[in-house]
């Protein structure tokens, strides 16, 4: 924080001393820091993500498609107390406190997971289709390439394809609700869903 960020950050107080007279503290208010805090904090975000692997064609070996990031979330009230507690001192550095959330599949630990080999494979037919359900088919594949169900947890494949609505992505196309068949967004996830 430089000098001019910090005296927008300031409050002045009236504080009456032993002697009766009134003096003037200066401080960070908390309120303002807050809100600075507030604005910093998604630059510092960082959602967890898990590696995922596939096995390569030709070679058979598991190779990553995508590594796996630890998540990191700012801790907003220990922070704005710490900030405002090493004002008032001659410290000019700390460090922020973050909650660090370690991946479930990790990249070190992939040599250790005992990937061997080809267990099972399914496929199911899809044509002919339209070019929307085609679409959603392969979007809803793709988000679910490569993920890595860890020992002793459960595999969700609604979580890990996550909400399927115009706004991540999916087409309307048909699909079947209940007896009939209607447009409906994200027409053709189901194919992936019973294929999976």
């Amino acid at each position: 924080l430089d000098p001019a960020r910090l005296a927008s950050l300031l409050s002045l107080r009236q504080k009456a001393g032993a002697d009766g007279r009134i003096k003037l503290l200066a401080g960070l208010d908390e309120e303002q820091v807050t809100t600075f805090v507030n604005t910093i904090a998604p630059q510092i975000a960082q959602p967890v993500r898990e590696a995922r692997l596939e096995r390569e064609a030709k070679t058979g070996k598991i190779v990553p498609i995508a590594p796996s990031q630890e998540g990191r979330t700012l801790r907003v009230p220990e922070t704005v107390r710490l900030i405002v507690n090493t004002a008032a001192t001659t410290q000019r550095r700390l460090s922020l406190p973050v909650q660090v959330e370690r991946p479930k599949v990790a990249m070190e630990d992939i040599p250790k997971m005992g990937l061997v080999e080809l267990v099972s494979q399914g496929s199911s037919v899809y044509k002919p289709s339209s070019a929307e359900r085609t679409y959603n088919i392969q979007l809803a594949a793709s988000r679910i390439h490569g993920a890595v169900i860890p020992p002793s947890e459960v595999f969700s494949f609604n979580a890990t394809l996550g909400p399927v609505n115009a706004d991540t992505g999916y087409r309307e196309s048909y699909s079947i609700i209940g007896d009939y068949t209607v447009r409906d967004t994200g027409g053709g996830v189901c194919q992936v869903a019973t294929t999976f």
